[in-house]
């Protein structure tokens, strides 16, 4: 007599086929707390993404200059005559020929809040230049921005990351407006 070796079915007859009630509501809570702590994180890592995106402007801002001051052995003199109407427009087309778009101008936050009184305001977004970081007014001597080490090459215009406004200086680096002062 031969023996066939034994059969293993998935599924036997009367085994249960579904979830209890009890299960569902398990997965379903565990399910909600893990969507509360990632939407906790996920405006803290909003906010870190704005700042660094900011920081990666002045950076680029920085290298704009510092290349603008080499080739031209002067800082860019913005014309005094153009008043605040052309001071932004000044500054992106200025600043251009270094590959620095009006984008790198904005601090992302900053645009966010400023289009976001504009749009209660008129019911649409104002599409004039601004600029979110305003350039130090230096001499036109070639050194005299590398002089002091600690004098700002450019502030945001507001302190919109939580650590005061930021500051790029001669060396690149780049501090929020609070932990400057703290180190004076």
């Amino acid at each position: 007599m031969i023996r066939s070796a034994p059969q293993f079915h998935l599924f036997r007859l009367g085994a249960r086929r579904g979830f209890t009630l009890l299960e569902i509501v398990i997965v379903l809570l565990v399910i909600s707390i893990l969507s509360l702590l990632l939407i906790q994180n996920y405006k803290s890592l909003e906010a870190r993404a704005a700042r660094t995106r900011c920081a990666s402007n002045l950076r680029n801002l920085h290298i704009a200059l510092a290349a603008y001051t080499q080739d031209q052995n002067h800082w860019p003199q913005c014309p005094f005559e153009l008043g605040d109407e052309g001071f932004d427009d000044w500054w992106i087309k200025e600043m251009s020929r270094y590959k620095l778009g009006r984008s790198n101008w904005e601090c992302p936050t900053c645009k966010q809040i400023m289009d976001a009184e504009a749009g209660k305001k008129e019911g649409k977004k104002e599409d004039k230049a601004m600029i979110h970081y305003v350039p130090t007014p230096f001499d036109d001597g070639a050194r005299t921005p590398y002089k002091w080490r600690t004098q700002p090459w450019a502030v945001e215009i507001g302190d919109f990351h939580g650590d005061g406004n930021l500051i790029v200086f001669p060396d690149g680096t780049i501090r929020g407006f609070n932990q400057y002062a703290a180190e004076r």
